[in-house]
């Protein structure tokens, strides 16, 4: 299993508490790949470059998972499956978050299977927000969702927010 971990530009102090995650899954012998996502379609193209290869972790650089969480998700049995966070904007329950938002990505599990059942070309006509206003900009995680919903059934949620340290 590989750990993705795209790092955007930001805020420093949003990121460390995850740096902190991500040496500690090190430290322990996982394999986790870093990379700076720049442009629109940096972060499209750093998980393509990936997918399809082995079972892949996405976690994204201002979520912070405690080991609990990294260890329940890498054992989870589902094809595809996530921690969901708390977005701006103030969902304040799982069940909430459940009806408005289906699927996130700031930290979800796909396993090679899954990967297999919905190649990246199957994400294009989900790709870019019709939005006003977000016209072009890349949806991935609604990009992943749809067809993997369509192929291969909905995520297993995993039932506890993680800590989102995006600020507003």
């Amino acid at each position: 299993m590989k750990v993705l971990h795209p790092v955007g530009r930001g805020r420093i102090d949003e990121k460390l508490a995850t740096e902190q995650v991500v040496l500690e899954l090190r430290m322990a012998s996982v394999r986790v790949i870093s990379k700076l996502v720049t442009g629109p379609d940096g972060y499209l193209d750093f998980v393509a470059s990936e997918w399809g290869t082995e079972d892949l972790v996405v976690l994204e650089d201002d979520k912070v998972p405690t080991a609990w969480d990294l260890v329940g998700l890498m054992a989870c049995t589902a094809p595809w499956c996530l921690f969901p966070y708390k977005p701006r904007g103030g969902v304040e329950n799982l069940a909430e978050w459940l009806e408005n938002r289906t699927f996130a990505l700031g930290l979800a599990r796909f396993s090679l299977e899954a990967q297999l059942a919905v190649p990246t070309s199957a994400w294009l006509t989900h790709l870019r927000h019709k939005e006003p206003g977000r016209e072009g900009q890349v949806m991935l995680d609604r990009a992943i969702e749809v067809p993997m919903r369509e192929r291969v059934g909905p995520a297993h949620v995993h039932p506890r927010f993680i800590t989102h340290n995006h600020r507003v």
